[in-house]
């Protein structure tokens, strides 16, 4: 099983895999083990895996939860992912071994904001729905409902299972934004980022920007984000004001894993 950005497939979707001071993954916590869905390490190609129905943002309506002010710095930071109450965003997922391939339909809606402890924090909640296949009990790339909080503090974006104050900030660091130069480095386990030893696992970097052709058909200025993990390779793409786009993750020894891609999304401001 996957558990949930990391869409937090993202991350959350990971943290079976990862040792327990990783373990978190959206998420939504998303290759090249399957050559016909190989794609180029520096920027994969939307639109290629099986596609789930478009969805109707009517389907889930903006809550009554008003999100609270915050200062300049994290209003930037939200202005280039819309953590806001309503924001929904809805997922193509593809989980794989050398057996099978199962399709999933994945939603993950931002349900309440609050201030806490200084930090901007975002509880999203994800609905998850069986498209295609029949996966065994064995299968591992299975994506789960689950709830999960986005903790934003300035230009720091962290990722949690959950929110108590042992746990502030999350140990994995999500996002800097704005992004760091191309080819520049951050660690996204907090152990990593205080040890002045160099790891060979949980390093995350960034891409140049590119223009990438969104499900609504507009252009948005997106990168990919490149991490290692210690038994995985993830590669993901953020796209400045809408969140992620696309997320794949492969086992290092074994032919398993996932990709998810955008098919839909109803942002709020």
């Amino acid at each position: 099983m996957t558990g949930i950005h990391g869409y937090t497939y993202f991350i959350m979707a990971v943290k079976h895999y990862l040792s327990a001071y990783i373990k978190i993954q959206f998420i939504w916590i998303l290759s090249f083990l399957v050559t016909a869905c190989a794609q180029p390490a520096d920027r994969p190609t939307l639109n290629n895996i099986h596609q789930t129905p478009q969805v109707d943002p009517a389907e889930f309506p903006v809550g009554l939860l008003q999100d609270p002010e915050v200062d300049e710095v994290t209003a930037h930071t939200l202005e280039t992912f819309p953590l806001f109450v309503g924001s929904t965003w809805i997922y193509g997922y593809m989980g794989f071994d050398q057996n099978m391939e199962v399709f999933w339909r994945v939603s993950d809606t931002v349900v309440e904001t609050k201030l806490m402890d200084g930090f901007y924090i975002a509880r999203v909640d994800r609905a998850v729905e069986l498209l295609e296949g029949a996966p065994p009990p064995d299968f591992l790339a299975v994506p789960e409902a689950a709830t999960f909080f986005y903790l934003v503090d300035g230009e720091n974006v962290y990722l949690a299972e959950s929110v108590t104050d042992s746990e502030l900030p999350t140990t994995w660091l999500d996002l800097v934004i704005p992004f760091p130069p191309a080819g520049e480095l951050w660690y996204t386990d907090r152990n990593q980022r205080v040890e002045p030893e160099q790891h060979e696992s949980g390093i995350r970097q960034v891409s140049q920007p590119f223009q990438e052709s969104l499900p609504t058909g507009e252009m948005h200025t997106c990168v990919t984000l490149q991490t290692q993990l210690p038994n995985g390779s993830l590669r993901e793409v953020f796209c400045e004001t809408v969140g992620y786009a696309f997320r794949a993750f492969n086992f290092d020894e074994i032919i398993s894993g996932y990709r998810v891609e955008l098919v839909g999304y109803s942002l709020q401001q």
